[in-house]
């Protein structure tokens, strides 16, 4: 399976995530930013230690050890599987049985469970999870995204600089923007310049 050729434009550590699809799976795949080339995108999981960081930053159960070199490659191939899964939603191309599968599977591993506190009435946090578990959480949420209620709400960005796909769970259905800051307002600003110049 093909890992997109990305660049990357700061420093390690540095990069900013982007959590702005209402999908913890389509946030994963916003982990590759930049331009809706996909091929062309900044791959911002470029080290196992940014691995880390995203899972922590998405507020999945914490991490019990460190991700290795062979896990992230793992991630990245299910992260690239339900990108494709989406894309499919967004295009209209062709589902490949191998990216199924790989969800399926992904999504077969255990789910840390929130445990009754001593009092009775309160929870724990669950136990440190293992990356596996991790990456089931996120393939669970894609089999959600993909099979639920908004299936066909499944959107991409409309701003042309932004490559968010996201879930418009918005009522009327109709939201073009990943966020209004700053997709919206970006769009809004053109458009008012647009306005400005044509009245010249």
């Amino acid at each position: 399976m093909t890992i997109p050729v990305t660049r990357q434009r700061r420093k390690k550590g540095k990069w900013r995530f982007l959590f702005r699809s209402d999908s913890v799976a389509l946030n994963f795949v916003a982990t590759v930013a930049g331009s809706k080339d996909r091929g062309k995108g900044n791959d911002r999981l470029s080290e196992p230690q940014l691995l880390e960081r995203w899972f922590c930053e998405a507020e999945l159960p914490p991490l019990a050890g460190h991700v290795e070199a062979v896990d992230l490659e793992r991630a990245k191939s299910l992260r690239e599987a339900i990108f494709r899964l989406a894309d499919n939603r967004l295009t209209g191309r062709e589902i490949a049985p191998s990216d199924i599968a790989l969800l399926n599977s992904h999504a077969r591993a255990g789910m840390p469970s929130t445990r009754i506190a001593c009092d009775g009435c309160s929870t724990e946090p669950p136990d440190a999870a293992e990356v596996n578990e991790l990456l089931g959480i996120i393939s669970r949420d894609a089999i959600d995204v993909f099979t639920g209620p908004y299936r066909n709400r499944i959107r991409q960005c409309a701003s042309p600089r932004c490559a968010v796909i996201f879930v418009d769970r918005s009522r009327a259905g109709n939201r073009r923007w990943c966020a209004m800051s700053p997709c919206g307002d970006q769009a809004s600003a053109r458009a008012y310049r647009q306005r400005k110049k044509t009245a010249l």
